[in-house]
């Protein structure tokens, strides 16, 4: 199963389930840059404490995931972090 490839709804369910971790997405993300950015050439850096960040939010305790915003209650048809081309 692809991360990248789950709606929002799906990734926050895992995220807050702890079946998969912040870093494991962040890590798909940049594997996907890695294979097509050469192609597209549409990223020039990304955040460069996006790491640390998504370690602090795995490191919550699962009450206070519960609590973080997530765009997919508000739109259900929108797609996490991807778009056609990708």
């Amino acid at each position: 199963m692809d991360l990248l490839d789950l709606d929002d709804r799906s990734l926050a369910a895992r995220l807050r389930g702890g079946a998969s971790t912040v870093a494991d997405h962040l890590a798909a993300v940049r594997a996907r840059i890695a294979e097509r950015d050469p192609r597209y050439r549409a990223f020039s850096a990304l955040a460069p404490g996006a790491l640390g960040e998504a370690e602090r939010l795995d490191a919550l305790p699962a009450g206070e995931k519960e609590r973080l915003p997530c765009s997919a209650c508000r739109s259900p048809s929108r797609r996490s972090w991807t778009s056609p081309a990708w």
